[in-house]
């Protein structure tokens, strides 16, 4: 994992991750339909869920379920 220094903190990490071909098709439909690059969609998904962690769990226990 590499990072950008930036005031003494990390302003971005390279990850390299794999995904599924069902969830890469949804970040190309995510990344259409709103416009920005699919690092900025992860980012943004990963905001929303930073911001109100039972949603988070919420969709992991719906996943879980089903």
């Amino acid at each position: 994992m590499q990072g950008n220094k930036d005031n003494g903190s990390y302003s971005r990490i390279h990850t390299g991750f794999r995904l599924t071909q069902k969830n890469y098709k949804l970040l190309e439909e995510l990344e259409k339909d709103l416009g920005i690059n699919k690092t900025s969609v992860i980012n943004m998904i990963l905001n929303l869920i930073k911001k109100d962690k039972s949603v988070l769990i919420s969709l992991i226990k719906s996943a879980i379920s089903k």
